[in-house]
């Protein structure tokens, strides 16, 4: 074989080597490369370790440097003073629904006679519906992985059937394990607040699919 020839067989597998190294190392154990004295032999397996290598430190790079970005991110999605709000009229059908799933029929909330000779005048919603809006507005605060770890609530005034309520929250602190402190309060129409409390809420890392 002369000069030119054999330096085009070795850019051929200095080429496979670097494009496809199982490729390579496949053609080997097929026999593909015989012929060559052991010394080329040991060379070329030598070169196929060694890019072999390469490519394997290079992923795990490229993976250090995604966890750190993923991290980074993570870390800049919540900031304190970020706040959002969430308006949402109170039905009939809320109360109808909030009962069948809870179990909670007092006639404070479902009988407009019984209600009447309250202190009310009158029925009014279930207080829990107040909180559902503060759990609603913490996943649009927060983004999917959202995770309500605690809540004080005090309920500071009655909301009616009918009336809108809005669950305003602001982020008040962030601890270093990503643990944010909101501020939560739910208004009603007029402004006044109907619902008081802080809430401890946490973004998960949600592993990629596979």
């Amino acid at each position: 074989m002369d000069f030119s020839t054999r330096w085009t067989c070795r850019i051929l597998m200095l080429f496979v080597a670097v494009r496809c190294p199982v490729r390579y190392n496949a053609l080997f154990r097929l026999g593909f490369f015989r012929g060559r004295n052991a010394s080329f032999t040991d060379q070329r397996q030598n070169h196929h370790r060694v890019v072999s290598d390469t490519l394997c430190k290079t992923s795990r790079l490229l993976g250090q440097s995604l966890s750190a970005a993923l991290r980074s991110r993570f870390e800049d999605m919540i900031q304190i003073g970020d706040s959002i709000e969430l308006s949402k009229q109170i039905t009939e059908d809320d109360v109808r629904r909030i009962v069948e799933i809870s179990g909670d029929d007092n006639p404070l909330h479902t009988s407009d006679e019984f209600a009447k000779r309250t202190l009310f005048k009158g029925r009014i919603a279930h207080g829990i519906l107040s909180a559902a809006l503060v759990s609603a507005a913490l996943t649009k605060l927060f983004g999917p992985g959202n995770v309500w770890m605690s809540q004080t609530m005090k309920f500071t005034f009655p909301v009616r059937i009918g009336e809108t309520v809005t669950a305003r929250l602001r982020i008040t602190s962030i601890d270093k394990r990503n643990v944010a402190t909101v501020e939560t309060k739910v208004l009603n129409q007029d402004g006044r607040v109907v619902l008081d409390g802080f809430a401890e809420s946490k973004v998960m890392r949600i592993r990629p699919l596979k």
